[in-house]
């Protein structure tokens, strides 16, 4: 893959670096030759696993609350009209994309934040900066995860203070 841009005519219209999508596409090609149904197909299984993502995301992100928000949350966004747009023509399969490695470093951000393993913090930085070769638009994260690791410190803090009541209850029960 070539430093080349995404996109560009003889018109001027460009579109910036994004060597994901132009790596998802060779593959493709590899594979499929020039056949823009499998190229369809392949945007909807994205697509897909990005909703099953956005899922497993919320449930991290909305621990305390309600179960069933997160299954609403994610039956509007699946069934949202403009992302027919987005399924349905191939050139925009950097935006699926970059959504689901956003999503995905999410997840392993609130795993290391949550346990402190490293290995997750790694992950997240590596999926992160996939997001961003797959789109530039991905950066909004840098203000959403920051923001992200704030909520999931108050929902640690508080279940830490309910274990350790828990805890101490438990141990009295026991030893008493």
């Amino acid at each position: 893959v070539s430093q080349s841009r995404y996109y560009e005519d003889n018109m001027g219209y460009s579109y910036e670096y994004r060597p994901m999508v132009l790596v998802s596409f060779a593959i493709e090609h590899q594979f499929f030759n020039d056949n823009p149904k499998v190229g369809h197909l392949i945007n909807l299984l994205l697509y897909l696993l990005t909703v099953i993502c956005l899922y497993k995301f919320l449930r991290l992100v909305f621990l305390e609350s309600n179960p069933i928000l997160p299954i609403i949350a994610t039956l509007v966004f699946a069934a949202f009209p403009l992302h027919t747009e987005v399924v349905s023509n191939i050139k925009n399969r950097d935006v699926i994309l970059a959504v689901l490695f956003s999503l995905l470093s999410g997840i392993h951000l609130i795993r290391y934040y949550s346990s402190g393993n490293l290995v997750s913090l790694l992950f997240s930085s590596v999926l992160f900066l996939v997001s961003l070769l797959s789109k530039s638009d991905s950066i909004i994260f840098l203000v959403i995860f920051p923001l992200l690791c704030i909520v999931t410190g108050k929902q640690e803090t508080k279940q830490r203070k309910t274990k350790g009541i828990l805890g101490s209850q438990k141990n009295n029960i026991i030893f008493t």
